[in-house]
């Protein structure tokens, strides 16, 4: 893949708080990884490169949902809060994307897919990373993470599916350009 790989995912600038301190985002920048397909089908074995970029909604939230003196944290597109929970949260992202094959996945609504993380989060919530995948060229694509944030369990995201749906399925039906329909 060429140098300019990540030229349309977003590489986001520090959050500089109002006392001057400054919170990188870096961890936050696009990165890639490979999912390896053994031959299949009569196809023969292939790598999938995945490239991941993020939204600021990883570390933001709505000002509405900000509390009565929200830091703003804005980009070309929108202002939102920085939300200090979600940006922590946001450091085990990467790790929780390259494991995705280990993980069960869902439709969250229409092309979206959500994965959860109980793992270190209290008692009754879960840690929710909703993403998109999409193809660029027959060996990548692009996963976006849209959004990652603790939620309650029992107040599951509105569209999600009942039947996990596997990251490679995923990808494979991506990569080949085939309609992802979801089992209800």
């Amino acid at each position: 893949m060429g140098v300019n790989w990540a030229a349309c995912l977003i590489r986001w600038q520090p959050h500089v708080r109002r006392n001057g301190e400054r919170l990188s985002l870096s961890h936050l920048h696009p990165f890639r990884f490979e999912v390896r397909f053994a031959a299949d089908g009569g196809r023969p074995p292939r790598v999938v490169e995945i490239q991941v970029g993020f939204t600021c909604h990883v570390f933001t939230c709505d000002i509405d949902n900000a509390g009565t003196t929200p830091e703003l944290y804005s980009d070309k597109r929108e202002t939102r809060a920085f939300d200090e929970e979600r940006y922590n949260w946001s450091f085990r992202l990467k790790g929780i994307l390259t494991e995705l094959e280990k993980r069960k996945c869902y439709f969250a609504r229409r092309e979206h897919f959500v994965t959860f993380v109980d793992e270190g989060v209290r008692p009754g919530y879960e840690y929710r990373v909703f993403f998109t995948v999409r193809r660029k060229n027959p060996s990548t694509v692009e996963l976006l993470v849209q959004s990652a944030y603790i939620g309650r369990k029992e107040l599951r995201p509105r569209g999600q599916s009942k039947q996990p749906i596997g990251f490679r399925a995923i990808v494979t039906n991506v990569i080949l350009q085939r309609a992802l329909t979801e089992a209800r």
